[in-house]
């Protein structure tokens, strides 16, 4: 009889405690949302007008379930204070003044998923941190490329598809010129714009690829290869995108445009992403037949 008394006299203490520790974060996190609500805002208003970031609203919810999803082996680990969290906090505000003076929308909204970070540190520890490490990685995806890093990469892109468009379009038979990001063919001009990139398809697919391989793959080694996989294949489908468009557009020139070109930027994303699922179970079930013999 003493012994069941006194085990339901510590649990209820532990459990008031962790209670306690994440009612104290969430009130933090309702001050730092109202300390950046018009950076919020902000960046909700560029999601809703912005189509490279069709994916962005979604990113939250996915970083919210990846939390819920480790919410037992959250409450497992003991609430710690780290004062490099207060300080991450306090950066983060001086970065928000100094990206506004500037007029950088990049440097607040970066603030605010340091503020983040930093409350977490701050709150719960190091442990913690690395627990959420992949949801916080995720959030990054809320937030626009840097304009500079934004056109850079986009111009390579650009280059890239041009090239690769003009040697397909060779080898069908087309009589093809290129200078630069501008394709010409016999009666028509394709110029491949910031929009003909890949760089939309890429970013989507990218959310994609990561969300799908947290959840459906463990190993390390294969969610690198599926990320660099995923770079392969948005770059080979934004290629036959182009070419699909000039060749289409040698026949009708309205069929490449409109319509047609806002539909066939979602089908490169969609069959891009299933082939990343395709190619993850042809390596997984290359893995396991091979296991069996590197066990003997």
């Amino acid at each position: 009889m003493n012994q069941s008394e006194t085990v339901p006299s510590t649990l209820p203490t532990e459990t008031k405690a962790q209670r306690f520790s994440w009612q104290i974060m969430a009130w933090f996190a309702t001050c730092i949302a109202i300390c950046y609500a018009p950076v919020i805002v902000d960046l909700v208003q560029q999601w809703m007008t912005d189509d490279d970031l069709a994916h962005a609203p979604f990113a939250p919810f996915v970083a919210a379930y990846i939390v819920w999803h480790k919410r037992d082996e959250l409450k497992s680990i003991p609430a710690t204070c780290s004062n490099w969290g207060l300080s991450a906090v306090v950066f983060a505000a001086i970065l928000t003044l100094v990206g506004t003076m500037l007029e950088s929308k990049f440097l607040p909204r970066s603030a605010l998923l340091l503020s983040v970070m930093g409350l977490v540190l701050y709150l719960r520890g190091v442990n913690t941190v690395r627990k959420v490490g992949f949801a916080l990685l995720m959030l990054l995806f809320m937030i626009p490329l840097p304009w500079y890093f934004y056109k850079q990469l986009t111009f390579q892109l650009q280059l890239l598809a041009s090239r690769m468009a003009e040697g397909s379009l060779d080898l069908l038979g087309y009589t093809v010129l290129r200078e630069g990001n501008i394709i010409e063919l016999v009666g028509r001009k394709l110029s491949v714009v910031e929009a003909c990139s890949g760089i939309r398809s890429l970013y989507s697919l990218l959310f994609l690829t990561l969300t799908y391989s947290y959840f459906m793959e463990p190993k390390n080694w294969m969610r690198l290869l599926l990320i660099l996989w995923t770079l392969l294949a948005a770059i080979l489908a934004n290629t036959a995108r182009i070419v699909a468009s000039a060749t289409v557009g040698s026949l009708n020139p309205e069929l490449a445009e409109g319509i047609y070109h806002a539909v066939t930027g979602w089908t490169i994303t969609l069959v891009s992403f299933a082939f990343v699922i395709i190619f993850h179970r042809f390596v997984r079930s290359i893995y396991r037949s091979m296991r069996p013999r590197h066990a003997h």
